[in-house]
């Protein structure tokens, strides 16, 4: 049974500025293994934060709260300014700390976070899973979640030779979409990504100019079965160099992973 995609909110077509609406998505992914209950996660990306939050989190952390997702996991650039991140770590810290998940929220970098963030990510309540694999979750509803390298883009050879364990979910979160083809053996399930902004500024049709990755410039957004896994590919939150999105709201996805009926 494929992905179902559905439009929960709709975003603005053009954003000036922070945002404070963001288009809302649920992607709900049937897997034979799943737990009986379905899992509910939230997937971030690419907040870019400068100084400030931007004031679509006050939207985020009101659904989160009201009704807690299984785990939230973010696919880099928390921050924006690569040189000095000193700035926005404060308002990366309320984020972190506001967000309300049962298992936690768990990371791996893009590449506008620096050293700085990836030293301060722990004492923020955030679990950076880059470079490695990590079982979370109840005893009876495990999910692995393996991070892609961040900026570097590359991990040693053994790495990519892990083998998944058949009878759990595997999510892998990268901040490139087209890591989707550096994958070896691990064959995840699904694999989330952000980076593209989904092209941040985009003639109508939501048709990208720009993407800044090495994959088709329609997969900069969006779901896409491909060999190696479900590709999740996140429009993000914030922008970057001109503060300004057309045709790209930002974006929220919701992530559920149910069982499958054979």
């Amino acid at each position: 049974m494929p992905a179902t995609v559905e439009l929960l909110e709709h975003g603005p077509w053009l954003t000036l500025g922070s945002p404070r609406r963001a288009e809302w998505v649920r992607v709900t992914v049937p897997l034979p293994y799943a737990p009986a209950a379905p899992l509910r996660l939230l997937h971030l990306s690419d907040l870019h934060i400068q100084r400030a939050a931007p004031p679509v989190m006050e939207q985020i952390y009101a659904r989160a709260a009201a009704r807690p997702y299984d785990a939230v996991l973010f696919t880099g650039d928390f921050v924006d300014d690569r040189f000095d991140s000193r700035p926005a770590l404060p308002a990366v810290a309320e984020v972190l700390e506001r967000l309300d998940s049962r298992w936690g929220t768990f990371c791996v970098l893009g590449n506008h976070d620096g050293d700085l963030v990836r030293a301060w990510l722990g004492s923020m309540g955030a679990i950076l899973v880059e470079g490695r694999r990590l079982r979370v979750g109840e005893p009876d509803q495990p999910v692995d979640l393996v991070g892609l390298p961040g900026a570097a883009r590359e991990a040693s050879p053994a790495f990519y030779d892990l083998d998944r364990d058949p009878a759990v979910p595997t999510i892998a979160m990268s901040h490139y979409p087209d890591a989707i083809h550096r994958l070896g053996r691990l064959r995840p399930d699904i694999v989330l990504a952000g980076h593209t902004h989904g092209g941040q500024i985009n003639l109508p049709g939501r048709v990208a100019i720009f993407t800044h990755d090495s994959l088709p410039r329609h997969m900069c957004h969006g779901v896409h079965e491909t060999e190696n896994g479900l590709l999740i590919v996140s429009r993000g939150i914030g922008h970057t160099e001109l503060p300004v999105r057309l045709f790209s709201p930002p974006q929220v996805i919701e992530l559920v992973i149910t069982r499958e009926e054979r």
